[in-house]
């Protein structure tokens, strides 16, 4: 049955934490139960202490806000023997600066969010494009993005000190542009095309952009930020060979230069997108309905194209004879 949930929450330096405190669950494990139930979120009263009502048994990931700022906590399996006690662990300083057009030098409205896993605040330019905002001491760059546009345009690398003094000028990005075609060299209408640029290191932060072909075939992608992306297609059933940008197969997409103000040329040659059907069944043969599968490709960086519903990495419940169906894969060796 459902079970209840009291706590404290507090600064890594002892102070009582007053805000919120939400949980959450993975999308696929989610139950009737927690869809009725209003216990998701708990107001954090003035001396940290909080109470969540009628949680269904789970592990679920925490997360406490401040205001505008959120901090990512530990997980929490419920039921919980006593009381629950939860510190933020992350230090913070105030950066401001501005945000310009790196052409014409005039203010642009973008949003700027910390690149950083410990906690972040989110600011919006105002009308000179000035911004402030807090971040943990851990951030070492702000990732904007225009307010026209919900792709990141730029990462922002940050000075070290307490009150950080930030001018980001942001560049207008090139063009990549080319043909589609099947293995006959016919052109393919339809077909979504990527270009995918890392931004960061560690590969977490990335623009990516997409279109869909025309009838002969021709597609353009704008606003690509400047430096080296990836090109592929994924889509419509369509998928191109080397379709990979990463992981295991990291550079078998097809590369090119992307500089201000100009159009890069690359063109894809376009094969049907691989599907694969998978049946459960019990110990005795029998089928399992409602079975939640997942599909993970092998080299594991599975959830970048969600945001358009052709994500790599897929899952699906069976239906009343234990099938379940995943019609647009990459390419590759899948985890199921």
């Amino acid at each position: 049955g459902p079970h209840r949930v009291t706590g404290t929450l507090s600064w890594k330096d002892g102070r009582p934490f007053e805000g919120h405190l939400r949980l959450s669950v993975p999308q696929y494990h989610v139950t009737d139960a927690w869809k009725s139930q209003e216990g998701a979120v708990a107001p954090v009263g003035p001396e940290g202490d909080f109470t969540f009502e009628a949680l269904p048994a789970g592990t679920y990931s925490l997360d406490a806000f401040d205001g505008s700022r959120r901090f990512g906590l530990r997980s929490l399996q419920v039921p919980v023997e006593g009381a629950v006690v939860l510190q933020v662990d992350a230090e913070f300083r105030r950066v401001r600066g501005r945000v310009l057009d790196d052409a014409t030098g005039e203010p642009v409205a973008a949003t700027l969010t910390p690149q950083s896993y410990s906690g972040w605040d989110r600011a919006k330019t105002d009308e000179a494009g000035r911004f402030e905002l807090w971040v943990s001491d851990d951030t070492d760059a702000l990732v904007v993005c225009r307010n026209d546009d919900d792709e990141i345009s730029k990462l922002a690398a940050l000075p070290a000190e307490s009150v950080a003094e930030v001018e980001v000028r942001l560049h207008a990005g090139g063009a990549v542009a080319g043909r589609v075609r099947d293995r006959e060299g016919e052109p393919v209408e339809g077909a979504r095309v990527w270009a995918l640029r890392v931004l960061s290191d560690d590969g977490w932060t990335r623009q990516l952009r997409s279109t869909i072909s025309d009838a002969k075939g021709r597609y353009r992608i704008e606003g690509v930020a400047v430096g080296e992306a990836r090109v592929f297609a994924l889509g419509s059933g369509w998928a191109s060979r080397n379709a990979v940008p990463f992981g295991p197969g990291e550079g078998t997409a097809p590369a090119v230069h992307v500089t201000d103000g100009s159009e890069a040329s690359q063109d894809l040659v376009l094969e049907p997108a691989a599907s694969l059907e998978l049946r459960v069944v019990d110990a005795e043969a029998r089928p399992v309905r409602h079975a939640v599968v997942e599909v993970v490709p092998d080299w594991g960086w599975y959830s970048f194209l969600g945001s358009a519903g052709t994500a790599a990495w897929r899952w699906r419940r069976t239906d009343a004879a234990g099938r379940a169906t995943f019609p647009v894969l990459f390419p590759g060796l899948v985890h199921h």
